[in-house]
């Protein structure tokens, strides 16, 4: 499991080359739920922070990718009030 700030790169800008990418929502952040067919077992979630900023929620070392996006979808739910908002 791993949470990461992302300074100077937008939602829009992060590479999803060769990964699975579906729009998501978490609270009120708009949100990216990516998954990787070479990585069966890993899931994350990317949230926008702002125009120049996101943060990355992953969860790795499951059973299954199900597991893993469920487990990334309840620790993105409660990290989310408490990551840091770019402001105009």
């Amino acid at each position: 499991m791993s949470i990461n700030i992302g300074v100077d790169q937008s939602l829009d800008e992060l590479n999803l080359t060769n990964f699975n990418a579906i729009d998501h929502q978490v609270g009120p952040l708009r949100a990216l739920l990516i998954t990787d067919d070479r990585d069966p077992n890993k899931c994350q979630i990317s949230m926008e922070l702002g125009e120049n900023a996101h943060a990355t929620v992953r969860v790795m070392f499951t059973d299954s990718r199900e597991a893993a996006c469920e487990a990334v979808e309840r620790l993105a739910a409660a990290v989310e009030p408490e990551l840091p908002r770019e402001t105009p």
